[in-house]
């Protein structure tokens, strides 16, 4: 790569269940994306500038947190709640080779 390339992220999402919508906010080099999530599977598509031979952060705020179940790959914790903000789903990535 010799220059500086726009690439960008879809984010899938989930608030756990009984939870009121929750405030997700991407920040990258590129934007601030905000979007309420709810119970139904959100997505947000999130666009970065990655410099040549480096790479470049996209960050993840989300406000709220609820009990959710335990770690089910652990019997050990299994029954012990832990705090949830948003369940992410799926990532997938594409290619937007525009130069930034």
């Amino acid at each position: 790569m010799t220059g500086s390339v726009s690439r960008g992220i879809s984010v899938f999402m989930l608030a756990p269940a009984g939870s009121p919508p929750r405030l997700a906010t991407f920040r990258s080099n590129r934007g601030v994306w905000k979007l309420p999530v709810s119970q139904t599977t959100a997505q947000q598509d999130v666009s970065v500038c990655v410099p040549p031979h480096g790479y470049a952060d996209i960050h993840l705020r989300v406000r709220g947190a609820s009990q959710i179940p335990g770690d089910l790959r652990n019997l050990d914790v299994v029954n012990d709640p832990r705090q949830g903000g948003l369940l992410v789903k799926q990532i997938a990535l594409w290619d937007a080779t525009d130069p930034c």
